[in-house]
């Protein structure tokens, strides 16, 4: 099994010279390389920064599409979401900005993407907050 722990950067790093769209794309490519032709299985575990569907995303805002580059990561390194695919279209978020004390805005950015051969050895993906 290859496992990949992340801190994806929360949004373009310019001072840096990353961009998000960069960032998921050398991801995958680097995954893709190191697993190879092992085609060993993929787990990666960690705060995203992203979600891949709109579900994942409550706002007061229109900000609710989910990255695109990060979506395409997912499909180029062939993993799922393990919450996901376990829970369905259950809401529950990792991630909450509040303003006046009233939640303005949550996620599910912290995620268990799995290669769908290791599907069935997950029993169970629960949220449970701090």
């Amino acid at each position: 099994v290859y496992i990949l722990a992340i801190y994806a950067p929360p949004g373009d790093r310019v001072e840096i010279g990353l961009a998000r769209t960069e960032y998921w794309r050398t991801l995958g490519d680097e995954v893709t390389r190191r697993v190879g032709v092992s085609q060993a299985p993929v787990l990666v575990i960690g705060d995203m920064n992203a979600y891949a569907a709109g579900i994942d995303v409550k706002s007061d805002l229109n900000n609710k599409r989910p990255l695109a580059e990060f979506k395409n990561f997912m499909r180029s390194v062939g993993v799922i979401d393990a919450y996901r695919e376990k829970n369905g279209n259950k809401k529950e978020y990792t991630f909450y900005r509040t303003e006046n004390s009233k939640i303005t805005y949550a996620s599910r950015i912290d995620t268990v993407l799995v290669s769908r051969q290791l599907v069935p050895i997950v029993k169970t993906c629960v949220i449970k907050q701090a």
